[in-house]
């Protein structure tokens, strides 16, 4: 049985953007990418949003045990990290530290759930901050149509939240031998 399924823990979605005046921001990143997976693997975490927040504070401490830079009181890794937790008691929950962005389409207006935390460029809370590293947390309304849409700076930096609401659009499976469901050319 595949991993998240046979959890029985939910769906996590995630938008992790390592910082870029950390040299090893690509790496918190990946770091926190991976040790996502923990909060299926592990018995020790609770099926729940203060599982996943001891989670992703275990991974604030691993990555800011990687040093500082030489000579700055500024850490070697730094990730902004919003998660949303989708859980089995059809309840959502976004998890947020830095400046990606989690937002709420419910088809004619989208609503911004998370805030910035960051000035300019520097960001104010994110992974591998260490001492007073906190996330907000959110329980998020969700009704059967509405979209939950993650973004990284680079976007939010070019677009308002109202332009990135035109984007989102309805995922629909293609029913078994119509049109869809064939590659193209293959009549």
């Amino acid at each position: 049985m595949p991993l998240v399924a046979g959890a029985h823990r939910g769906h996590l979605f995630a938008v992790i953007d390592g910082g870029g005046g950390a040299p090893d921001g690509r790496r918190a990143a990946q770091c926190a990418a991976d040790h996502l997976a923990d909060f299926y693997r592990s018995k020790d975490l609770p099926p729940s949003w203060q599982g996943l927040l001891a989670l992703l504070s275990a991974i604030n401490r691993e990555v800011h045990g990687w040093g500082m830079i030489e000579g700055t009181g500024r850490p070697r890794g730094a990730a902004a990290v919003t998660v949303a937790w989708f859980a089995p008691q059809r309840e959502v929950v976004v998890l947020h530290a830095g400046d990606t962005l989690a937002a709420r389409f419910d088809g004619d207006r989208i609503t911004r759930l998370t805030q910035d935390h960051s000035e300019g460029h520097t960001l104010l809370r994110y992974l591998g901050q260490g001492e007073g590293f906190s996330m907000d947390v959110v329980r998020v309304p969700f009704e059967e149509g509405d979209v939950l849409c993650l973004a990284i700076d680079g976007v939010t930096r070019v677009m308002e939240p109202g332009e990135i609401g035109r984007y989102p659009h309805p995922v629909s499976r293609p029913r078994p031998g119509s049109s869809r469901d064939r590659p193209a050319g293959k009549g």
